[in-house]
């Protein structure tokens, strides 16, 4: 009974995860000809997102109440709960970079921001293959994806210095300039909760916490 109660609530957190996944993809796509109207739908997912996760909550509570679970089942309840904030933050993040893109519209800044296409794509990749890790229970997997924070961190650190350059010679670019550290510092984000996905797949196979660890792979 217990095992198919929680077999049920991975099933609503993967269709949560479904949700952010569109959101950021509708956030890139946007990006790259700034075809602002389908950000509408990012925040038609976002209402989703954030009905899911309060009854996520509920059942897990009442699961645990209920059925008094331990070891592995626990873990597993633990982690959902656990995932299941990430997945709300991730979903106000891809809606804060879709204001973000609103807000540049008229401007063409960011079309020669390279680093931020980059780090986009990077992060939106990681977060892809720690859900797929979550879902196959993969440990291999999910110890590669942290190394893979590095690259994004990198990029992040590369754009701010572009920003930075552009800033020294024109006055008349700090609006967008702002957007897009903004975004850029909201795809970091998605990167860093890509890290913590992975680091709880790890968690709820081994019952082992590798936060603030480097293992070797």
């Amino acid at each position: 009974m217990l095992t198919a109660k929680i077999i049920d609530l991975k099933k609503s957190l993967m269709d949560m995860a479904g949700y952010i996944q569109k959101m950021i993809e509708l956030c890139i796509s946007s990006m790259n000809d700034m075809e602002i109207e389908i950000l509408e739908d990012v925040a038609y997912y976002e209402e989703k997102v954030n009905r899911l996760e309060l009854r996520i909550d509920d059942r897990c509570a009442a699961l645990i109440a209920l059925y008094q679970p331990e070891a592995k089942d626990l873990r597993y309840i633990l982690m959902i709960i656990k995932l299941n904030n990430d997945f709300e933050r991730l979903g106000d993040l891809a809606y804060k970079i879709s204001l973000s893109l609103k807000a540049m519209k008229d401007d063409s800044l960011i079309f020669s921001m390279v680093e931020l296409y980059e780090m986009a794509k990077k992060s939106f990749s990681m977060l892809q293959d720690s859900i797929i890790a979550f879902i196959d229970e993969d440990i291999a997997k999910s110890l590669t994806i942290g190394c893979r924070d590095n690259e994004v961190d990198k990029l992040y650190e590369q754009l701010y210095l572009r920003i930075k350059n552009i800033l020294k010679d024109t006055t008349n670019k700090i609006e967008p300039s702002l957007h897009i550290l903004r975004i850029a510092a909201k795809f970091e984000r998605i990167a860093d909760l890509a890290t913590n996905i992975s680091e709880s797949t790890i968690y709820l196979v081994e019952g082992t916490v590798i936060k603030h660890h480097i293992r070797e792979i």
